[in-house]
């Protein structure tokens, strides 16, 4: 462990030396620079794309990186940016976020890792399914969420793959979900809840209704995000605020506290969340 400490202390010290050494004195501004290397080896990456975003992913600048890896790129005021970095055969990867103050460097360590290629007449056979990732959502943090254990997640491949007709089909199967059929206007309380259970069968999707096991008992309606953005108009069906056609990938977030801090406020109390994104 304390090897294992020492070492990446050491790989950071001399990242930090190898991007003073390479990049030129930055000019006047905020700039984000470093190398962009492989996750695994440690090798520079040339030729890879790197973008400098804001905290709303809009992309304020971008460049190709160099032969030995070296990105610079500059904002014209300071703030709150990230890096996205890719380049072939790697997953675009999203580094940040980060303050860039008044006229200062930052140095951004920018590793990304090898993905499976797609040639054209080569067909390898492998265990693994590799699902390439979707550039919205890796700039909107979809797939860092993922991997923080937290939540249930559709991935895109899993959108592909589903036979689902309404957005609400989708959720039949999921641990943290509890759908209820009912073309008719949503029951106000627990015990209607179970009246609908019992007649499931008798009725079609478009008027399911997605709910959570609420922390106090019962059932609850979790709050609804569409592309970010958190849904507080009242709605008839699910149906009405997106279609299954429109669908990118969903986070399934089970209680309130599990809701990433970046959409959390005071009024998401009791349940959970559906974090919807849609197809750009």
């Amino acid at each position: 462990m304390v090897e294992s400490r020492l070492a990446r202390c050491a790989s950071a010290l001399l990242f930090a030396v190898a991007v003073a050494l390479i990049a030129p004195s930055a000019a006047q501004g905020q700039t984000a620079r470093g190398i962009l290397v492989d996750e695994h080896t440690g090798e520079p990456i040339a030729l890879g794309k790197v973008m400098l975003v804001t905290a709303t992913r809009d992309s304020i600048a971008a460049t190709l990186t160099t032969d030995e890896g070296y990105f610079e790129l500059q904002a014209g005021l300071p703030g709150t940016f990230s890096v996205v970095a890719e380049a072939f055969g790697y997953w675009s990867t999203l580094i940040g976020p980060f303050q860039l103050l008044a006229k200062t460097d930052r140095i951004v360590e920018a590793r990304i890792s090898v993905r499976p290629v797609s040639l054209p007449g080569l067909t390898v056979e492998t265990e693994t399914e590799y699902e390439p990732r979707v550039n919205h959502l890796v700039s909107s943090g979809f797939y860092e969420r993922m991997g923080s254990g937290t939540g249930e997640f559709i991935t895109p491949g899993d959108v592909a793959m589903s036979t689902a007709t309404y957005i609400q089909q989708m959720f039949y199967e999921k641990k943290s979900t509890r759908v209820f059929q009912t073309q008719t206007a949503k029951p106000r309380t627990y015990r209607d809840y179970e009246r609908v259970e019992a007649r499931a069968t008798t009725f079609g999707p478009w008027g399911d209704v997605v709910l959570m096991r609420a922390l106090m008992g019962g059932y609850c309606q979790p709050w609804i995000y569409i592309d970010g953005r958190k849904e507080i108009e009242d709605f008839e069906s699910l149906d009405d605020l997106v279609k299954k056609s429109e669908v990118a990938a969903v986070e399934i977030y089970h209680a309130p506290f599990d809701i990433p801090t970046d959409f959390r406020d005071l009024a998401l109390a009791g349940c959970g969340a559906l974090m919807i994104w849609t197809r750009r």
